[in-house]
């Protein structure tokens, strides 16, 4: 379900392609998903990011503790509640 006015952007796309390779892949190592991931598109968009790549290191982020620098926290926020209004 999608809220009006919002749309699909184009991860939500490459990623398909990568899905569709992934079905008739037969693959063993992460190193092997990871070249599924490359083989999948044929202009380079879809490029993999291995954690434990030195070449390319990924940095993770604390998003609470960054954001809590510019945003106060909702007290008594469990949980998100979507008005029917908004239901398509």
């Amino acid at each position: 379900m999608k809220i009006a006015g919002h749309t699909k952007f184009d991860p939500d796309w490459h990623f398909g392609v990568w899905k569709l390779r992934w079905r008739s892949s037969v693959v063993e190592t992460l190193q092997e998903v990871a070249l599924s991931v490359m083989k999948s598109s044929r202009n380079g968009h879809n490029i993999p990011q291995l954690v434990q790549d030195d070449d390319k290191p990924i940095k993770f982020t604390d998003w609470k503790t960054y954001l809590k620098q510019y945003f106060k926290p909702l007290k008594n926020l469990t949980e998100m509640r979507r008005h029917p209004a908004l239901w398509e």
